[in-house]
């Protein structure tokens, strides 16, 4: 039996070609969980315009911040396999790297904690570079790049500091723990465990696919690609198919995390905040959602699972426009999946003018804390900080 009437989801999917026309989006790429497995998985628009190849389930997109919740999979997952203890100081495991001097203490700054983004780090997001990217260490120390060295400038634990370069550290974490390259030790223990063979954190093993997406701005104007040292954070490359298979790794036993390891990624670290491990965390209606969204330049992507339903939409785009488009979509699959009730989409989705605009709360989602600090401060129940 499925768990939405399939004439409901069939209808969502026949809107999509008009949303993205209407919201001027080059290309999107779509997959729908229902009852857990894989109801739909298409392709919308053009995945390069000059080519005037199309988009498909199969079509490969940088998917930007969304490379946190994979990320935070394989950090369990070594913390798992190697008995680390989550709430032990980082700086433990962490040799080849220090912390700068600072007035707060970094032993609150744990695995759990940076999950959690509650770790009081700096560095809320990266952009990416057209050079060679700089090694690791640099890029900590901010040596390339000021704006991305990473200290502890919040207390640890007391308030949520989004931060991007929580995640360059636990790159860091993983490679010192196993050995390997983080990459590498991904694709052998989550990637591939998962089924997901379409999914790359490096863009050297992409850069000559033939399905590679094309970013785009948000006038049609074909962007470059930006490359990060700092992969964890922002810079995996993936499918909507291959998404679909992640989504369906949270509602079910798999074999790169146990259910006790499972759980901590929908946990919260207090119930001040909505973080979850490399996600976000909400209860609406009695279902709980792990949600978590990706914006690079010439990218924009979704995620949204409710895993006691077995329900899950991940939607990729190639354009800056894809936003509206992405928001458009969500709206009527909450809609569809709770039933036509106020749903959590109502809290960060305002409609106005038959345009969707992103209210405050997803404006943290979507890494744009500074201008609505005060709004976020309200929403989270708690005090906020985060580098300007």
């Amino acid at each position: 039996m499925m768990g939405v009437p399939m004439k409901n989801l069939d209808d969502l999917l026949d809107k999509i070609p008009n949303i993205i026309k209407e919201e001027f989006v080059t290309g999107l790429s779509i997959v729908i969980i229902e009852d857990g497995k894989i109801y739909a998985s298409n392709g919308y628009g053009l995945a390069d315009k000059r080519k005037h190849e199309p988009a498909t389930s199969k079509t490969l997109f940088q998917i930007s911040s969304l490379s946190k919740a994979l990320t935070a999979w394989g950090v369990l997952h070594v913390c798992e396999k190697k008995n680390i203890d989550i709430d032990s100081p980082i700086e433990n495991y962490v040799k080849r790297w220090k912390f700068p001097s600072s007035k707060y203490s970094t032993h609150g700054v744990t695995v759990r904690s940076i999950l959690h983004h509650m770790a009081g780090l700096s560095v809320m997001s990266y952009y990416g570079t057209r050079k060679n990217t700089p090694d690791i260490i640099d890029s900590l120390n901010g040596q390339y790049d000021k704006r991305y060295k990473l200290e502890v400038f919040v207390e640890p634990g007391e308030n949520l500091c989004y931060s991007g370069g929580g995640f360059t550290l636990l790159q860091l974490f993983i490679e010192e723990v196993t050995g390997q390259s983080f990459e590498s030790y991904m694709k052998d223990n989550v990637i591939h465990p998962l089924g997901m063979y379409n999914t790359f954190y490096n863009f050297e093993d992409v850069k000559d696919l033939g399905y590679l997406a094309k970013p785009y701005s948000p006038f049609g104007k074909r962007l470059p690609y930006y490359n990060f040292t700092e992969k964890a954070a922002a810079e995996l490359y993936t499918s909507s198919y291959d998404l679909g298979l992640f989504m369906m790794a949270y509602m079910e036993k798999n074999e790169v995390l146990s259910e006790n390891y499972k759980a901590i990624l929908s946990s919260r670290f207090d119930r001040r905040v909505r973080c979850g491990c490399g996600n976000y965390v909400f209860n609406s209606h009695g279902e709980k959602i792990i949600l978590q969204r990706g914006q690079n330049r010439g990218w924009f992507s979704s995620m949204d699972i409710m895993p006691n339903k077995k329900s899950g939409i991940a939607i990729l785009t190639n354009s800056y426009n894809g936003q509206n488009a992405i928001l458009s979509i969500l709206s009527k699959w909450y809609h569809i999946q709770l039933n036509n009730q106020d749903t959590i989409a109502s809290t960060f989705l305002l409609k106005r003018h038959g345009r969707l605009k992103i209210s405050f709360f997803d404006a943290l989602i979507q890494m744009k804390l500074y201008k609505y600090r005060v709004e976020v401060m309200n929403l989270s129940g708690g005090k906020l900080n985060g580098n300007t």
